[in-house]
């Protein structure tokens, strides 16, 4: 009987602690990751700054503070900030995340992308059969403990929060590109909106493009990537999945928003014949609960394939 108790003890003590890691410190630690990913000739060479899923709410709160400190300590200055949507919440929310991104100062530009957040979009009704009931019965949980949370009115808000940015100095791409000029080399930078609210539209973002232009594409959910490889993109950023959030040792994600079956990740990098996915698992999250999945940015450094001249 000693001995049951001890071990019942031990087992409820280890996942005590394994409760308040993963709700109180994980979730606050954000970590930077470091890629070097070969792209075409005709690519100039770049450093990109990845972000995505920082979900910034309206009012002040820990994460924030660990977001704006992490930020802060990121050494070098990247090329561009590439953010790939679910920025903030809703429009009152935009000046503390434009706050928040200018602290970077990317030497070229900082490229915004809208997610379904800034929608309110919920799960497509096409793939809702794909969505386990769990999440939605753990968010109601976990409602009650960090109280009511921030929400979109909708796509007319999108539209102001994306004006907001705009105003701020952010470029911001809603199914539309633009063209960078990097150290004399041309690279068109696509943008579309989100596939979960229904207004993806990437034919839309590379109108402009000039015939055999490089092409990197911003997108919020990764099933959207299809669309731009074959448009020619060699490189997509994605979010949307938070890496799952919660991660089995040495094994994949309990769950994720990952859809589409021809994408074998929840988060980080995929090939797709010479192009590259990379998901990022976000900087933020709607609910305290990470394990073995910090959140995180990524400086992504494309080399060309030949020395540029």
């Amino acid at each position: 009987m000693v001995f049951r108790l001890s071990v019942s003890a031990v087992a409820g003590s280890l996942a005590l602690g394994l409760g308040v890691y993963a709700t109180r410190i994980e979730p606050y630690r954000p970590v930077l990751r470091r890629l070097t990913l070969s792209v075409p000739a005709d690519w100039p060479r770049l450093s990109i700054l990845h972000l995505s899923d920082i979900h910034v709410h309206a009012r002040p709160d820990r994460l924030y503070r660990a977001q704006e400190r992490f930020l802060r300590s990121i050494g070098g200055r990247p090329d561009v900030v590439c953010v790939t949507g679910d920025v903030c919440e809703t429009l009152r929310g935009v000046a503390r995340a434009t706050a928040l991104l200018k602290q970077l100062q990317p030497r070229i530009a900082t490229i915004v992308t809208l997610g379904n957040h800034e929608h309110d979009a919920p799960v497509p009704v096409w793939q809702r059969k794909r969505v386990w009931s769990v999440p939605r019965q753990l968010k109601r949980i976990l409602s009650l403990l960090v109280g009511p949370l921030e929400h979109s009115s909708g796509t007319a808000e999108s539209r102001q929060i994306a004006a907001a940015f705009r105003e701020a100095g952010l470029s911001v791409l809603v199914n539309e590109g633009t063209r960078l000029d990097v150290d004399g080399r041309s690279l068109w930078v696509a943008g579309t909106d989100s596939t979960w609210a229904g207004r993806t539209r990437a034919a839309d973002a590379v109108k402009g493009r000039r015939p055999d232009e490089p092409c990197l594409a911003l997108i919020h959910e990764p099933e959207g990537v299809f669309s731009f490889l074959t448009r020619g993109a060699a490189v997509v950023l994605a979010g949307h999945t938070h890496g799952g959030q919660v991660r089995i040792p040495f094994g994949n994600a309990l769950y994720s928003h990952r859809m589409d079956p021809r994408i074998r990740i929840d988060s980080g990098l995929q090939r797709f014949g010479s192009s590259h996915l990379h998901i990022s698992p976000g900087l933020g999250h709607n609910f305290p609960l990470r394990f073995n999945c910090p959140p995180e940015a990524a400086w992504i450094d494309c080399v060309p394939t030949s020395p540029v001249a």
